[in-house]
C-alpha cells in the first residue's frame, strides 16, 4: 500500500512539470512571416494581390513583423522578425546598404513595375520568394563599389533599388533598369545550377587571369597604344578607372548579370554590330544566350 503512494505521488509531481514546461517555454517555429494579408489600402492590397497571383512576397520594410513572445521566466517580451542582409550560415557581413522608402506612392510605383513588368519576364524557378523595395543600393566590391544598383540577390531575398528613380525615367532607362533587375535573380540561379557549365563564359576572361584586379600599364596588363576599353578583355565595364588610368576589373557574378542584361535588351543582331570590334564579349554572349535558350 505504501509503494502505491509513493506511485501516486511521483506520477502526480511528473505531470504538474510537463504542464508546467508547456505553458512557459513554447517553439514559435510554426509562423511564416511572409505570408501578405489583404488590406484596405491601395499599396497593401496590390501586395496581397501578386502573393496571391503568384506566391511572391513584396516588401518595403526590412521590418517583416512582430510578436509577443515569453523568456524561459515567463515574462513577455516584443519580439521583432528582420531581413537579415548579408546573413549566411557561417557569417553576418552585409555586403553594402541600402535605404528605405517611406513614400507610399512612390512604393506602389516600385510594386507595380516589379509585379507587372519584371516578374513575368523571370523564368518561375529563377525568381525570389521575397522582394524588398528599397530607395539606393550601394554593393561594396574588392577594389571599389556598384553605387546605385538596380538589384541584388541574398540568401534568402532580392533587394531592388533605386525606387525613387521610377517616375523620372525615361523609357529606354526603364527598359535598362528592368533588364538589370531580371539579370541579378537570373544570374544567381544559374551561379548556382549551372556553375559547369558557366565555365565557357568565365574561361573567355579568366584564360586571361582578369577578374577582380587591379590593371594598368606598370603592371603589364595595359599597353600604350591601345584604347584600354574594358571590351578589349572581355568586360562590359570597369569597376572604375581612377585618375592614374588604373583600371579595376569586375567579379565573375557582376560581370554574369551584366552579360545577361545585355543579351536581354538587345538582340544578337544588335550586339553584334555594337561590339563587332570585340571578339571576347561577342563570345561571351554567345555562351550566356546558348545556356538561357537550353533551360526554356
Amino acid at each position: 500500500m505504501k509503494i502505491n503512494y509513493v506511485f501516486l505521488v511521483l506520477a502526480v509531481v511528473l505531470l504538474c512539470a510537463c504542464e508546467k514546461d508547456d505553458e512557459v517555454l513554447p517553439t514559435y517555429k510554426d509562423r511564416d512571416w511572409f505570408i501578405r494579408l489583404d488590406s484596405d489600402n491601395e499599396l497593401d492590397h496590390y501586395i496581397y494581390e501578386v502573393y496571391t497571383d503568384m506566391g511572391i512576397s513584396i516588401l518595403y520594410s526590412d521590418t517583416v513583423g512582430q510578436e509577443t513572445r515569453y523568456n524561459n521566466g515567463g515574462e513577455p517580451y516584443t519580439y521583432y522578425h528582420t531581413l537579415k542582409f548579408g546573413y549566411n550560415l557561417q557569417t553576418w557581413t552585409p555586403p553594402g546598404s541600402y535605404k528605405q522608402s517611406y513614400d507610399r506612392k512612390e512604393i506602389l510605383c516600385g510594386a507595380k513595375v516589379l509585379g507587372e513588368e519584371i516578374l513575368p519576364l523571370i523564368p518561375e524557378k529563377m525568381r525570389s520568394r521575397v522582394y524588398l523595395l528599397a530607395n539606393s543600393l550601394d554593393i561594396k566590391l574588392g577594389y571599389g563599389n556598384l553605387p546605385n544598383k538596380a538589384a541584388f540577390r541574398d540568401l534568402n531575398f532580392t533587394i531592388i533599388g533605386r525606387l525613387n528613380d521610377l517616375d523620372t525615367m525615361s523609357v529606354e532607362t526603364k527598359k535598362d533598369y528592368i533588364c538589370d533587375v531580371i539579370s541579378v535573380d537570373q544570374g544567381a540561379y544559374l551561379q548556382e545550377m549551372y556553375k559547369d557549365k558557366l565555365k565557357t563564359f568565365y574561361d573567355v576572361t579568366d584564360s586571361m587571369e582578369y577578374y577582380g584586379q587591379k590593371m594598368n600599364q606598370w603592371y603589364g596588363q595595359l599597353f600604350y597604344g591601345m584604347t584600354n576599353a574594358p571590351e578589349e578583355f572581355g568586360f562590359l565595364r570597369w569597376l572604375k578607372l581612377d585618375d592614374r588610368n588604373t583600371a579595376y576589373t569586375l567579379d565573375r557574378l557582376t560581370d554574369l548579370e551584366l552579360f545577361i542584361a545585355l543579351i536581354t535588351r538587345r538582340s544578337k543582331e544588335e550586339i553584334e554590330v555594337m561590339y563587332a570590334d570585340y571578339p571576347c564579349v561577342l563570345q561571351k554572349c554567345e555562351a550566356i544566350r546558348t545556356l538561357l535558350e537550353s533551360l526554356e
